[in-house]
């Protein structure tokens, strides 16, 4: 059997391991994060100044500017309530 990035049957194995481990209630898939998707999102925040230089570095290294493609974060595929983990299992 042949699995993509995006293997439904994988995908669901991995829900099913992290219903195991932390439980039903706990795994929420399709969570969409209140976060900002644009850097000017996070000033005033104190990370801000450390992902002003992450966000430079990449540019620098790169060679291209528009990191931002959407207004709004798509919606992740697993977020775990107790540990505010988020699982992206078919980004490539």
């Amino acid at each position: 059997m042949a699995h993509s990035q995006s293997c439904k049957e994988c995908k669901a194995a991995i829900r099913g391991f992290l219903v195991d481990v932390f439980g039903q209630d706990e795994v929420v898939e399709q969570y969409c994060l209140p976060l900002p998707s644009e850097l000017r999102g996070y000033e005033g925040h104190r990370f801000y100044s450390a992902l002003m230089a992450i966000e430079s570095d990449l540019k620098a290294y790169r060679g291209f500017v528009c990191f931002v493609r959407r207004p709004k974060l798509p919606p992740v595929d697993f977020f775990l309530k107790s540990v505010g983990l988020v699982v992206e299992f078919d980004e490539a």
